[in-house]
């Protein structure tokens, strides 16, 4: 998929969808993440890592910033630090918006 506004651009008719969650969100999913990887016995180097880093450690590497790039006016955005179910809502609210329903499932 395109990641970034150049990709975008190569693309008509294309939305851009900003999906954002809070440095904290993404911290906590992230070691959630790779506890369980731990616990199940699949970890990698990487989320062993992962498992391992502190707050400080994911703020001074600069995992606390969503992204480089940011779109100043996305098409949509969706504030991913409620959980599953909201995220679920707010593709179909996505959906709703952005696709005719002639050709939803």
């Amino acid at each position: 998929g395109a990641r970034t506004y150049s990709d975008w651009l190569l693309i008509p008719g294309a939305k851009i969808v900003l999906v954002q969650a809070s440095p904290r969100t993404r911290f906590d999913r992230m070691k959630n993440r790779a506890q369980q990887k731990v616990n199940d016995g699949t970890a990698t180097d990487k989320e062993r890592s992962e498992l391992a880093m502190t707050w400080r450690d994911f703020l001074r590497q600069g995992q606390a910033s969503n992204e480089q790039y940011v779109p100043e006016n996305p098409d949509f955005t969706v504030d991913n630090d409620a959980g599953i179910d909201h995220l679920r809502s707010e593709a179909n609210r996505f959906c709703e918006e952005f696709i005719p329903s002639s050709i939803r499932v």
